[in-house]
């Protein structure tokens, strides 16, 4: 039976602690770890973990370490306890009954599969969320009229799980990231490297969305852009020229939506300064690009022998 190690990622947490702390409690499948980590709460979303009947292990870095920096020093906890699978989760998730079981069956299928991630329902209602509805349209036609699982190109960070094969062979999460676009990220180098990249149709949370990010609510769209930037400069898939060219289409399109939008000096001013940014770090851009390309000849190389 897969063990899963469930890492839940805490910044000033407290209004949304009890509610995932007891989803997980109602939560029947007997081989998982929970970890709470935590980036430098001021609040008492600890206490109220320390609190809670579930077994569960609180760890503090301290400071803000990010997504992606949080959660690759906790993975060492998870392997520490012979965990065979992450769950990178959020605070404002509650799960529903059979999540962790209908994700264990698929995976369990195909050893090919690195990541996976379950059908978010709306927070009230036993539907497909709107975030779901945008974001796989396809894909949730498909899983609704029967489909057990389909591939697609990313899970999103609110609740993604990530196989202990996968995430040592990519390296876990890329650092350079520090809030937002590194769930992309991992499965754009985790698909680059010859894994699979699922949704699975019986494995349902529930994600009010933008929860755990509201304590930094100041800088989180600023840095969306920033991180998206970077994204799009280091695709592997493509060469650097062709990266930039569709950099700058983004801009016109980021420039067009400035001129009609209200906050046109706010946004105008964040633009500019993430464009300063990008600019000042093109050379770790460059050696992120390459880095990653290099990987992945080095993995179907590999793979072929």
């Amino acid at each position: 039976m897969i063990r899963f190690g469930i890492q839940i990622l805490n910044y000033n947490g407290s209004r949304w602690m009890p509610g995932i702390l007891d989803s997980l409690e109602n939560c029947s499948y007997p081989e998982k770890r929970v970890y709470i980590v935590d980036n430098g709460s001021t609040d008492d979303s600890l206490q109220i973990a320390r609190d809670s009947e579930l077994p569960l292990e609180v760890i503090e870095n301290g400071s803000n370490f990010g997504f992606a920096g949080a959660y690759n020093q906790s993975a060492n906890a998870a392997w520490r306890d012979d965990c065979d699978w992450l769950c990178l989760l959020n605070t404002d998730i509650l799960v529903c009954p059979g999540w962790l079981e209908n994700v264990a069956e698929v995976v369990e299928e195909n050893e090919r599969i690195g990541i996976a991630g379950p059908v978010h329902w709306a927070w009230d209602e036993d539907t497909p969320s709107p975030f779901m509805r945008r974001r796989y349209p396809e894909e949730l036609e498909q899983l609704l009229t029967g489909a057990e699982h389909i591939s697609v190109d990313w899970i999103e960070g609110s609740c993604l799980f990530v196989s202990r094969a996968c995430w040592e062979s990519v390296k876990g999460l890329d650092a350079r990231y520090f809030f937002y676009w590194e769930d992309a990220d991992l499965c754009r180098r985790a698909r680059k490297n010859g894994w699979l990249v699922e949704l699975v149709a019986n494995s349902h949370i529930r994600h009010y969305g933008g929860g755990s990010s509201a304590a930094l609510e100041a800088v989180a769209n600023p840095l969306k852009q920033r991180y998206h930037f970077l994204y799009k400069l280091s695709d592997p898939n493509h060469g650097m020229l062709s990266n930039f060219g569709s950099w700058l289409r983004m801009l016109i399109t980021i420039g067009g939506d400035i001129l009609v939008r209200p906050g046109r000096l706010r946004r105008l001013w964040i633009t500019l300064a993430n464009v300063g940014w990008t600019v000042c770090h093109a050379g770790m851009i460059f050696r992120k690009w390459r880095g990653d390309k290099i990987a992945s000849v080095a993995s179907t190389q590999k793979n072929q022998t």
